[in-house]
């Protein structure tokens, strides 16, 4: 007799666009979209997504109160019929016939009639004040209906505002957006008006990273609604007779036109000082350096990550992370890593700080909640099934770059492997099972192996991490579905099984799965020849987490006719070729019921591929591939190698970094001793390239020492000079600045450019064609012609073990 399986309370889970591979969410944004990941940002894509995020409680309609809550009376310097009588002054507003003197909004497209009727009440009411009342209204805003037709830069998805309003001191795009509207001309077409308007709010939080809560506007026909979004969800009024209640319209939109940027949801705790931003947390100034990594979502806990310093002292870097946390979850991102601290656990990051940001009300500072505006619109029964979620903000040691910027095979695996690792180490030191691999919280670490010279992995995002032995905590807020890198299991039979320590296993498999079928290299470099939503792996993007499941199963699993390799062979691409063997493998076991398996086997899966494949990559490695130890002027680097020491082992040894070993059967691994010397060489000779590509060549000249004494001397002055163009930040030719790590970058190789890193889809555009990975940029290209025009090279005897130099005229 079979037993039914019972049905268990859990945390709700739903795919949100953050879900997705992140090299899929740049794609979709780079000008050529490579991967073809344009109908991800479709209706018919994202209406799901929206249908599921802001279900039940999170979408709460008709509060009465929602508009003097956001716009009370008292924060205008005149009463709003005062603004009204204005209106009749100029025409706008007819008081004996109860009406506005506006288009027909009955017709359809009227963006640009109604965007000039907006900007005309605005003006009408900012020029009835006086010049000292004036001043208090911030009016460097304007309405726009010039995106009607087409989307608004900077945004993730496809609809276009109908009017949008923005900042004047900011480029178009939807950084600059204040607040939409969305145009309607049939009574019963609010559900797309409401759907429309949940794009703005989606574009407006993942496009700024200072944005606490968006207001959008819908415009149907004669009614007016308001809506109100935050980590929570979304809070709507009831419809407002633009005509027979003037001034609860004008309420709203002069609100949106000219109250402070604070009442209209920015985040006034990032400072503006000249050119930089600074934030504080525990009375520690961190000047922001650039963003890496935003949250892509409406309700959740919308993670935001900055590179920053202290204010204090520019030669320290650190990870400054804010995120809306659950309240009713009783585990904390920071209570695991100060666990992992306390235990010694390497490749976490370290908290430094951490606090709940706040903001002063009255005379009283009061946490950034989102209970705020609901508990002043007195819904409460109404959202005692919702969560509340507390904006803080947390200090971190590292968070690392994605794991697709390796720069070798080597890398790439050597970086999975330490996730793994540390994944163990959390588990077995601490009690602790993460919870929520994928591509996101996998990532390549800041600090270097001294055994294989490769770059550590690490492991971050503990957000929704339980403790082992119980069941996850039931919390009220929902969770993000990772649903391309989620277990089989958990997706198919979510209502009856709870998280384990095996449902972990299997999405570190689709993490580096993932990389070799979107990627065509290194650094970051996505492929153009697959069409990802046409081939069998975007049956893994459904925004159904049960369709993504029974897509998984019917490739994954085991069968009597195993087609897996066939789908590798699909989708993998030809630079990971040599990588199949341990995809194959780690497939193997991920899947496998009976016995399962445990970290120790995935970690010598790794371990054992990891040793053949340094050895491959650096007996691929052709002469001129790498930095040969000249530099600029063409004398010899003064590169040292490393002495062989405990970190370096000899062949045969066995690796502490890998544990394979280099007896006779260990194959091309009995080279790896020697191929790891080589390592650190090419190690040492990046760093040079580096230090050259950010000092001027006059300084470089200046300076005494051997080359690594002055690379170390010349980063060091660097970052104690706070005048010093950041290292971190390189001029794209599109004007935006970029940083090593990110997805979609291409990179000069000539020794010591210093623009460097570019974004691919730029370069594409203005070369008329996809370069290869031996790209040189233009800037470089013009100085090789002009040096090349000025050089002469005389026919001199060659004697053996000299280098000919080039004779420069003038």
């Amino acid at each position: 007799m079979f037993k039914p399986l019972r049905k268990i309370s859990a945390t709700p889970q739903v795919i949100q666009r953050s879900s997705l591979p992140e090299t899929l969410n740049i794609s979709f944004q780079s000008p050529l979209d490579p991967l073809k990941a344009g109908p991800l940002g479709y209706h018919t894509y994202m209406n799901k997504i929206y249908d599921k995020e802001l279900a039940g409680v999170a979408m709460i309609a008709d509060v009465e109160a929602l508009p003097d809550t956001l716009f009370p009376e008292k924060s205008f310097p005149m009463k709003l019929e005062k603004f009204l009588g204005a209106c009749v002054a100029q025409g706008l507003y007819d008081a004996s016939q109860k009406r506005w003197l506006v288009p027909d909004f009955s017709a359809p497209s009227q963006e640009l009639p109604a965007a000039d009727f907006l900007t005309k009440i605005r003006k009408c009411a900012f020029n009835s004040l006086t010049p000292n009342q004036r001043k208090k209204l911030d009016n460097s805003r304007y309405w726009t209906a010039a995106f009607r037709n087409n989307a608004l830069p900077g945004g993730f998805t496809e609809r276009k505002p109908d009017v949008i309003e923005l900042l004047e001191v900011l480029e178009q795009t939807w950084r600059a957006a204040v607040s939409d509207v969305q145009l309607k001309s049939g009574e019963k077409e609010t559900t797309p008006a409401f759907r429309q308007l949940h794009d703005g709010a989606l574009n407006s939080f993942s496009a700024q990273d200072g944005r606490l809560f968006h207001i959008g506007l819908a415009l149907i026909r004669k009614r007016l609604f308001l809506a109100y979004y935050d980590r929570c969800g979304c809070i709507r009024s009831p419809p407002i007779d633009i005509h027979k209640d003037p001034c609860n319209f004008l309420r709203i939109i002069l609100g949106a036109s000219f109250l402070p940027l604070e009442r209209l949801g920015w985040d006034m705790s990032i400072k503006e000082r000249g050119e930089t931003r600074v934030v504080t947390v525990n009375r520690v100034d961190y000047t922001i350096i650039n963003c890496i990594y935003h949250d892509i979502s409406i309700r959740g806990i919308g993670t935001i990550v900055w590179l920053a310093g202290p204010s204090s002292d520019p030669r320290v870097v650190v990870a400054v992370k804010n995120s809306w946390v659950d309240t009713s979850r009783t585990l904390t991102e920071v209570d695991v890593l100060k666990m992992a601290a306390d235990k010694q656990i390497r490749n976490v990051p370290l908290v430094l700080a951490y606090e709940t940001v706040q903001k002063r009300v009255g005379k009283k500072m009061e946490d950034v909640s989102t209970a705020t505006i609901r508990d002043q619109t007195h819904l409460g029964e109404l959202t005692k099934d919702l969560e509340v979620r507390h904006y803080r903000r947390v200090v971190l040691s590292t968070y690392g770059t994605p794991l697709g910027d390796f720069t070798s095979r080597s890398e790439l695996l050597f970086g999975l492997l330490c996730g793994v690792e540390a994944h163990k180490n959390v588990y077995e030191k601490c009690g602790i099972i993460h919870g929520n691999i994928n591509d996101k919280t996998v990532r390549l670490g800041d600090t270097i192996d001294g055994n294989t010279g490769l770059r550590c992995g690490s492991l971050v995002g503990f957000e929704f991490a339980f403790r082992k032995g119980e069941r996850p905590t039931v919390a009220k807020g929902l969770e993000s579905c990772s649903a391309p890198y989620m277990s089989i299991e958990l997706l198919t039979r979510a209502a009856y099984v709870y998280a384990e320590l095996q449902h972990d296993f299997e999405p570190f498999f689709y993490v580096l799965f993932f990389v070799c079928c979107l990627q065509d290299g290194p650094h970051g470099s996505m492929r153009s020849d697959l069409n990802i939503m046409e081939s069998d792996l975007g049956a893994w993007l459904s925004n159904d987490m049960k369709a993504v499941g029974r897509a998984k199963k019917d490739v994954m699993l085991i069968q009597r006719k195993d087609i897996f390799a066939n789908f590798m062979d699909e989708h993998v691409h030809s630079y990971f070729e040599e990588l199949k063997p341990v995809l194959w493998e780690l497939r193997m076991a991920v899947v496998r019921e009976d016995p399962p398996t445990n970290h120790q086997e995935i970690i010598q899966i790794l371990r054992t591929h990891l040793d053949v494949q340094i050895a491959k990559d650096f007996a691929q490695e052709e002469p001129g591939d790498s930095y040969d130890g000249a530099d600029e002027s063409g004398d010899l680097a003064d590169i040292a190698i490393p002495e062989t020491n405990e970190n370096v082992r000899e062949p045969g040894e066995i690796s502490a970094a890998t544990g394979a070993s280099g007896s006779a059967e260990a194959g091309p691994s009995q080279q790896v001793g020697e191929l790891l010397v080589r390592a650190q060489a090419a190690r040492l000779a990046d760093e040079i390239y580096a230090a050259q590509a950010a000092v001027p060549a006059e300084q470089n000249a200046a300076s005494g020492g051997n080359k690594r004494q002055r690379a170390s001397q010349r980063i060091a002055e660097q970052a104690r000079d706070p005048q010093a163009p950041s290292p971190y930040l390189f001029p794209c030719k599109c004007g935006k600045g970029v940083r090593q790590g990110q997805l979609g970058l291409i990179e000069c190789t000539k020794l010591g450019c210093k623009s460097r890193f570019h974004h691919r889809g730029c370069v594409e555009e203005s070369l008329g064609y996809r370069p290869d990975n031996q790209w040189i940029c233009e800037d470089c290209t013009e100085k090789r012609k002009s040096t090349h025009k000025k050089t002469l090279n005389p026919v001199v005897p060659h004697v053996a073990g000299t280098r000919r130099k080039n004779k420069t005229v003038g």
